[in-house]
């Protein structure tokens, strides 16, 4: 295991001095790759984001027809909303306030009830500016329905209470028909007291009819109450604007830090390989385990030092004989 482990520290040691000698290589490598997305991303144009959050709120209708089916999935409900955002109308009215067809994001804002509208745009006024009018829009278009939706609600409950007013106003019709006949009937008559049974009874059909009835009234005409009330009290359109959008201090692209620290990494890694590739191509020898590599083991008999003052080697220069007292002699 020894051996093992000295070779994998050697290995670790020989990669340690490879990335000494060709710190330069790596250097370069990070700096042109960095100079690189730096201009690149100086380059490109900024691109803004603004967002604004809506709350949804159930219409007074639903409530009021169908109590039982108010409490709707609040995730259905909000993904119902997604695709009337994104409607053809509400397109259409968004593009006619603003002068120009807008690409908006409509997500979920993680409540149940709360959506989220972005846009982008170069000029960070813009991008605000189209959140706010498609947020805007949209609340004025639903406001609009849900008025029209109110309005339908209330004719429909006048037509019923009207109904109902002339059941119960003709509900006492027979009634009267067998007071004529008792009034035209002697009391001596035998049939008198058939036909004052015949008349208790009915009224207390009649009665109990007209309570049945005049009770399924009474409730019609709170609902229509409870829905006039609301067609005053409505003035968002069932949207309320949380945080209408405000324009954007800093661009979402490029994110030029993330970049450049991107960058950075990368140059560094691609450096370390450029710097290993060139240390297995390059063949001079340095130092004393360059040779034996070199010579696949053969032992080292010597070094010959490097001689300093043999400065023109066009000619010949016997170290020991022209420096005899210096290190290399």
């Amino acid at each position: 295991m020894e051996p093992m482990q000295d070779r994998t520290e050697t290995n670790i040691g020989e990669y340690i001095a490879v990335l000494r000698r060709r710190w330069m290589v790596i250097a370069g490598t990070m700096i042109l790759v960095v100079a690189i997305v730096a201009a690149l991303d100086f380059s490109k144009t900024p691109i803004y984001e603004a967002s604004s959050q809506l709350l949804l709120q159930p219409k007074q209708s639903e409530s009021i027809f169908s109590p039982a089916q108010a409490s709707v999935d609040p995730t259905r409900a909000v993904q119902n909303e997604l695709k009337i955002i994104n409607s053809l109308a509400v397109r259409t009215a968004v593009a006619k306030a603003y002068g120009e067809k807008i690409s908006i994001s409509a997500v979920s804002g993680g409540d149940d009830d709360v959506i989220i509208l972005s846009a982008t745009d170069s000029s960070p006024k813009d991008a605000a500016r189209k959140v706010n009018v498609y947020a805007e829009t949209y609340q004025t278009e639903r406001f609009n329905a849900i008025v029209d939706d109110l309005t339908q609600s209330k004719l429909v409950l006048q037509q019923q209470i009207d109904d109902f007013q002339k059941e119960i106003d003709s509900i006492n019709k027979p009634l009267a028909v067998l007071d004529e006949k008792l009034a035209a009937t002697p009391t001596t008559d035998p049939t008198y007291a058939d036909l004052s049974a015949e008349r208790e009874r009915l009224d207390q059909q009649i009665q109990a009819r007209r309570a049945d009835m005049e009770s399924q009234l009474s409730d019609y005409q709170q609902r229509l109450q409870v829905l006039q009330l609301s067609e005053r009290l409505t003035t968002t359109g069932g949207v309320q604007i949380l945080n209408p959008a405000t324009v954007p201090s800093s661009p979402i692209s490029p994110n030029i830090i993330r970049d450049l620290v991107q960058a950075a990494l990368i140059g560094f890694f691609l450096g370390v390989g450029l710097a290993l590739l060139l240390e297995q191509v390059d063949d001079s020898i340095r130092s004393p385990g360059d040779l034996e590599r070199a010579t696949k083991g053969i032992p080292t008999l010597g070094l010959i030092p490097l001689d300093d003052g043999w400065k023109n080697k066009d000619e010949p220069r016997l170290t020991t004989l022209a420096a005899p007292m210096s290190a290399t002699a």
